[in-house]
């Protein structure tokens, strides 16, 4: 019974601090789409999707082994390694970036039109990446209430930011300030809540422990970086592809309505997942299942799955041209298609913890890959058969929709106990 009341008061304080996270950029979003541009959001959600896929990589996944490490001493160490990685990644990337830069001047330019935008790349995967690894640390220790009131933080900054360098200067290079200025203060407020902890653990790290902690768990990086990297990829593909195919315009609509409806649907889920991550590893090494926690987290998912989804269905296309500007009515119809997707999204992205649990890295590697094919088929069939934006929405919908209901049957095998 205690279990249960515990799980309950910590999804609602990650709860808390996430919804009011999320309520401070959607409240703006209306004055920022009068300040910028479709195009220059499809801009900026290019630059914030080559972040997302860096992130996948920076670090080699360690900062998933932080809440599995068996001692709060060998979680440290895991997070040395990916701090390690991420600063040996990011050195790397720069550089590259401005071979490619000065290489490639009219291909960047013609996707990234604010030169500054690349190099920034580097900063946005660091800050992101530490971000992570450092929200790892505070889920093992049980720190959600720091965890809530980081991302709060980083949401007023980030809006705050965005608002102020957007009235000043207009052009894409604004929003991408905003959002790094909201990383390094969401970075900036874990460290802190974490030093203490950190210094603690400093004195009895050495390099020999650390490689032996990267040594144990070496399978993540072979496994979790590729099927990670196919699920980021497949995520971010509808901009990466509809900038490529119909222009940053198509991708500044699908990014309004993904923002208005697919990120926080998906974001107040996370931080019931982040929950669900801490409870489920330890009711598996305590009983070797967690089938009922499952359970009794996938009920509430659908219940806050399926409101949004009505809502977005029924009323997103008379609503967008009202509250953000008739130049944002298409994106209106593009969040009533993105509807379907939110109930299934926060179903299975949710609960894709539990297949790591049984240590099931091939099958989910499979289903990673499989769904980045289908991503990718289902956009470029509604261009080549419709030229349409909308089409290639529609079977990008239903292409995921599907994917995630074949990982919620892995996830419930996983949840029992079954190996894969």
């Amino acid at each position: 019974m205690k279990i249960k009341s515990d799980f309950a008061k910590n999804v609602l304080t990650v709860l808390s601090g996430s919804s009011l996270a999320l309520v401070i950029p959607i409240l703006i979003s209306p004055l920022l789409s009068r300040l910028f541009s479709p195009e220059q959001f499809g801009y900026m959600a290019l630059y914030l999707s080559l972040c997302a896929i860096g992130v996948v990589v920076a670090s080699g996944r360690f900062e998933l082994t932080i809440v599995l490490a068996p001692s709060n001493r060998y979680a440290y160490y895991l997070a040395l390694v990916a701090f390690g990685l991420t600063a040996v990644f990011c050195a790397v990337f720069f550089v590259t970036s401005g071979v490619l830069a000065l290489l490639l001047p009219e291909f960047i330019g013609r996707y990234l039109p604010v030169p500054i935008l690349f190099p920034l790349l580097t900063i946005g995967i660091f800050l992101l990446t530490a971000t992570q690894i450092l929200t790892a640390w505070s889920i093992r220790r049980k720190q959600y209430k720091q965890i809530s009131q980081a991302r709060v933080f980083q949401s007023a900054a980030l809006c705050g930011g965005q608002l102020t360098t957007g009235a000043l200067l207009f052009t894409t290079l604004g929003l991408v300030l905003g959002h790094a200025l909201g990383a390094a203060c969401m970075t900036f407020r874990l460290w802190r809540a974490s030093v203490r902890d950190f210094r603690a653990f400093w004195r009895t790290a050495s390099l020999r422990r650390v490689f032996a902690a990267a040594k144990r768990y070496k399978d993540f990086p072979r496994f979790m970086i590729v099927g990670q990297l196919a699920n980021v990829v497949s995520s971010q593909t509808p901009i990466l592809l509809l900038t490529f195919l119909y222009g940053s315009q198509a991708a500044g609509f699908y990014s309004l309505a993904d923002r208005m409806l697919v990120i926080p649907s998906a974001f107040i889920a996370a931080s019931i997942g982040e929950v669900y991550r801490q409870e489920a590893a330890a009711s598996f090494n305590r009983d070797g299942h967690c089938r009922s926690i499952f359970i009794r987290t996938a009920k509430r998912l659908a219940l806050l799955g399926l409101v949004p989804a009505l809502v977005a269905v029924i009323a997103a296309p008379a609503l967008f041209p009202i509250v953000f500007g008739e130049a944002w009515r298409e994106a209106g119809k593009i969040a009533a298609i993105l509807g379907v997707l939110v109930f299934f999204q926060t179903m299975g992205s949710t609960l894709s913890y539990t297949v790591l649990l049984t240590k099931m890295y091939r099958a989910d590697l499979v289903w990673q890959i499989s769904r980045l094919v289908v991503v990718v088929a289902a956009i470029y069939a509604g261009y080549f058969f419709f030229n349409s934006l909308l089409y290639s929405v529609s079977f990008l919908v239903a292409g995921f929709c599907v994917m995630y209901i074949a990982h919620f049957a892995m996830q419930y095998r996983a949840a029992g106990g079954l190996r894969g």
